[in-house]
């Protein structure tokens, strides 16, 4: 069984909204899922609240957006598509889609994500993966790197090109739950897993009181012994989803920099990760781990509820 089953994709008339299409176009061809396109109008004359690019004026200009979705997921091979426009705003009519159809996935492009208006007054890739009931796929579609996935060169012919997934990994049952849907998504694809464990160096003299108190197990007071575990445990998760090639990588360090190292290194096509939600009034600009990985990586983001 694929990953994903109904995908709600968030529809808008731009460049980058193509590109969103397009990666759930080629999502949908791999895995047969199904595509629910969904576009967020309001009436003309209304106030503009939050809508950024994702928000046509009208119900007729929503309806001809979401017809060139459908021609350019059937340029691709995908049928097994059905639309929705509705008024009103764009990340509440979205999460509104993923209930009525029973969605197990939200993609949405970032187009506002990283600006500071959208940190401060919300965008809707920013608001939907703080509120939506699925998981929630980010595509970045401001960069090139969505080429190698979408592009026709891969599309039509065969490619020896071999997609490499990241999965960031913690002692939490939220990132067990991202580190399997990761291997599941590389059994579907055929692509590599990375599974990133981070850590922080312990002081000298906390290594000496460990060692000491824990006498001949002392290698267990080694500041990387607990992620080098948990990293175990993922793998053995992710290979019992189908994932054939599975490496595990640890990096010194907070989580934020060493999963964009890791990332920036291995040239990463996806990065999964648990999606943690800031508590009721947490401070919005700076954001989860979660959140400020998805502003500033390069590459497609998948959040795991």
């Amino acid at each position: 069984m694929p990953a994903y089953q109904t995908v709600v994709v968030g529809v808008h008339d731009s460049p980058t909204g193509a590109r969103a299409v397009e990666m759930a176009a080629l999502m949908a061809a791999e895995t047969d899922a199904r595509l629910i396109l969904v576009s967020a109008y309001r009436h003309w004359g209304a106030g503009r609240k939050g809508g950024s690019g994702y928000q046509v004026r009208g119900s007729v200009s929503a309806e001809r957006t979401l017809e060139r979705a459908v021609a350019q997921c059937a340029e691709m091979g995908v049928h097994d598509v059905a639309t929705s426009a509705a008024p009103g705003n764009p990340a509440t009519v979205l999460n509104a889609a993923v209930r009525e159809h029973s969605a197990d996935l939200l993609l949405v492009g970032s187009h506002g994500l990283a600006t500071l208006g959208g940190r401060l007054l919300g965008s809707v890739p920013g608001t939907v993966t703080a509120t939506a009931s699925c998981d929630v796929l980010v595509v970045h579609t401001t960069t090139d790197r969505w080429q190698k996935l979408v592009s026709r060169r891969y599309r039509q012919r065969p490619s020896r090109y071999v997609r490499t997934i990241l999965a960031g990994v913690h002692d939490s049952e939220r990132s067990m739950r991202a580190v399997e849907k990761a291997g599941r998504i590389a059994a579907d694809g055929g692509a590599k897993l990375v599974l990133v464990g981070t850590y922080e160096p312990a002081r000298k003299k906390e290594m000496a009181l460990a060692s000491d108190a824990l006498k001949g197990e002392s290698f267990l007071a080694q500041g990387s012994f607990a992620i080098e575990t948990v990293l175990r445990a993922g793998e053995a998760r992710a290979r019992a989803q189908g994932a054939q090639t599975v490496e595990s990588v640890m990096a010194e360090g907070d989580a934020l920099h060493g999963l964009l190292t890791v990332a920036d290194m291995r040239r990463a096509d996806l990065l999964v990760l648990g999606n943690n939600h800031l508590p009721e009034g947490g401070v919005r600009l700076i954001g989860t781990i979660s959140e400020q990985v998805t502003r500033n990586i390069p590459t497609h983001v998948l959040l795991v509820n």
